[in-house]
């Protein structure tokens, strides 16, 4: 690795932007508002704040801790952290940074349908038919030169170190896509027939409130906050030692949220006024479908200028997570290889590109590797990280690495419990139910199909014709997720025991915490 001196961010604000770049994209503009609506409305987001808080900020600070204390890239910090250049967690180390650039090879592409709606929408291209203009977008040699534009503008904006290159770009980006999303929030509060639409959104409904809504708000939570990819190690790598973990995770978490939240005060008035609410589903369908229909309804003018304002905010948010994707690949082959900064963006920016040139030309692969395969690789991504800081890692210089910092909350104390016996339970019966699917017992008998399924043909849970509400079987299922966390919590005990100690950087703040240095 090199031994030049790590590059950090200028500012707290710019890093707390930048990892809230990195956290708001597809999820927040879209996923979360629909997902809330379909699933209780105001009790989703009851559920989803209470998990953001008990579940993602740790996890957050998890993540944080071992990207700071190391100061390296995501291979790197478990290299020095176990002080054994040889460690098998290099795997979990090259695992991030491989899954956020393959994760950008097809979010690219997305964000490349976006990046052409903000022409299409200044000139009214899809006025005439919405539906049969995105169809055309989806796939093709068009679709190749947007996911060009995407890479150039990310290896532009990647090329300078973080403070010079992704702070200031951030700088700029994130209170621009506030207050322009605050705005069409406000438009469309003054629109006529927006009550359903508020109805529709908030409206609680506790009944909806399933267990499959809570494994989906789990995992809305983990995409929202860009957790279990390696983009949150790497920017935290650069934060000085004197930094809040705790501070700067509320922040971003609360701020996230609140983004989100408005959102949802944004897309469904808009819906509703045109008569369009209960079309389309979470995600990116919201976004090319009725979103797109209702800025064609509104003509010109009117349709040019609000379609170009919402398709620019929409970039913004993609664009700063393509950033934030691509950083973990640079860091790697920067710190690693002894490669300068900007032969390691070119390097990574053209393999990622050309990665999703296939994507470019068929929708269903775009469908396949953006569904539950990400889902899962993010899922067990987390996992990693919850067994590392959990179990790996001594409980005492657990603690100190996520307390450690001049100002801010001291709270360690309650993030190291959940990490360490809360969130291996969760992550594995999630990661279970993405790969086999959510049984009928436990989704109120709308069970879901998981990825073996998909790659199957053949379904493993969910719901088959003569299993519409199989409730025992369901619980019969949870059970054997429980035993099989049970035994895994049972063998990480025991290699604990027999596993080297811990030698590399992070003692020195257990000599330099007294309270700490004795509690084993």
């Amino acid at each position: 690795m090199t031994d030049a001196p790590r590059a950090q961010w200028n500012s707290r604000i710019g890093f707390v932007l930048a990892a809230m770049g990195s956290a708001i994209g597809f999820g927040s503009m879209a996923r979360f508002p629909m997902n809330a609506a379909n699933n209780g409305g105001a009790a989703f987001i009851l559920l989803y704040a209470g998990i953001m808080l008990l579940i993602g900020v740790p996890m957050m600070v998890s993540e944080f801790s071992v990207g700071r204390s190391a100061q390296s890239n995501t291979v790197g910090a478990f290299k020095r952290l176990t002080g054994d250049r040889r460690t098998p967690w290099r795997a979990a180390g090259v695992f991030y940074f491989v899954l956020a650039a393959f994760f950008l090879s097809w979010y690219s592409i997305a964000a490349g349908w976006v990046l052409r709606y903000v022409f299409a929408s200044a000139t009214g291209a899809y006025f005439d038919d919405p539906t049969a203009y995105f169809t055309a977008a989806q796939e093709g040699p068009w679709t190749l030169f947007w996911h060009l534009g995407v890479m150039a503008l990310t290896l532009v904006a990647v090329l300078g170190v973080v403070s010079k290159g992704i702070e200031r770009l951030n700088l700029v980006l994130m209170p621009a896509l506030f207050v322009i999303v605050l705005f069409l929030a406000i438009y469309a509060a003054t629109r006529t027939g927006v009550a359903e639409g508020y109805s529709f959104y908030l409206k609680p409904d506790f009944g909806a409130v399933t267990l499959s809504v809570v494994i989906a708000a789990v995992g809305q939570a983990f995409f929202s906050l860009s957790l279990g990819q390696g983009a949150m190690m790497t920017y935290a790598s650069y934060l000085p030692k004197s930094a809040s973990l705790a501070r700067n995770a509320l922040t971003i978490a609360m701020s996230t949220l609140g983004f989100a939240f408005v959102c949802g005060l944004m897309i469904f008035p808009l819906l509703s006024s045109f008569g369009l609410l209960g079309t389309g589903k979470a995600g990116l369908e919201l976004i090319f479908g009725p979103l797109s229909q209702a800025f064609a309804a509104m003509g010109s003018p009117l349709g040019n200028i609000l379609g170009t304002l919402f398709f620019l905010a929409t970039f913004f948010a993609a664009f700063t997570s393509a950033v934030s994707l691509v950083e973990p690949a640079i860091a790697y082959v920067t710190d690693e290889h002894r490669v300068s900064r900007r032969r390691a963006a070119v390097l990574v920016c053209a393999l990622v590109y050309a990665a999703g040139i296939a994507v470019a030309f068929s929708i269903d692969l775009l469908n396949f590797e953006g569904g539950l395969i990400t889902d899962a690789a993010v899922i067990l991504g987390g996992l990693l990280v919850s067994l590392y800081v959990g179990w790996r890692t001594p409980a005492a210089l657990a603690r100190a690495r996520m307390d450690e910092g001049d100002e801010g909350p001291r709270l360690a104390k309650v993030f190291h419990p959940i990490v360490r016996y809360v969130m291996p339970g969760i992550l594995t019966a999630l990661l279970f139910f993405t790969l086999l699917g959510t049984p009928c017992g436990l989704s109120g008998g709308s069970g879901a199909s998981g990825l073996v399924e998909q790659l199957a043909g053949t379904g493993v849970l969910g719901c088959g014709e003569a299993a519409a509400a199989d409730m025992a079987t369901g619980w019969a299922l949870a059970l054997m997720v429980g035993i099989a966390v049970g035994t895994t919590l049972m063998l990480l005990v025991g290699s604990r025991l027999r596993r080297r100690p811990v030698t590399g950087p992070g003692h020195d703040v257990i000599a330099a915490e007294p309270s700490l240095s004795h509690n084993g």
